[in-house]
């Protein structure tokens, strides 16, 4: 995972990314591509979904890179974060959490 993450940013540093990008306009890819993956998964191609959610892994790792975080502190936090929550429950095919 560590040698995939490195192939992100070294692509993200040879296109310029992370050196003239912009903090929002990277969120505003990370939203495009999610947006993406949707309509992948969607049509039900797994070649295609496949490639859109890998776009959308290397859109959030530069993402993160370009706020000065880690990959791994931001799953763990994430993680942390949904551990901790209160019980929910499955609806309709999704997870809901139970409101305080």
């Amino acid at each position: 995972m560590r040698e995939a993450i490195n192939d992100v940013l070294d692509w993200g540093h040879s296109v310029g990314i992370l050196s003239l990008g912009t903090i929002e306009k990277q969120a505003d890819k990370v939203v495009e591509e999610a947006e993406e993956a949707k309509k992948a998964i969607e049509k039900g191609d797994i070649y295609y979904i496949e490639q859109e959610l890998g776009d959308v892994l290397v859109s959030t790792i530069l993402q993160i890179r370009m706020c000065g975080l880690s990959f791994e502190r931001c799953i763990e936090n994430a993680l942390n974060k949904n551990k901790n929550r209160p019980e929910g429950k499955m609806l309709n095919g999704e997870y809901v959490r139970e409101k305080k």
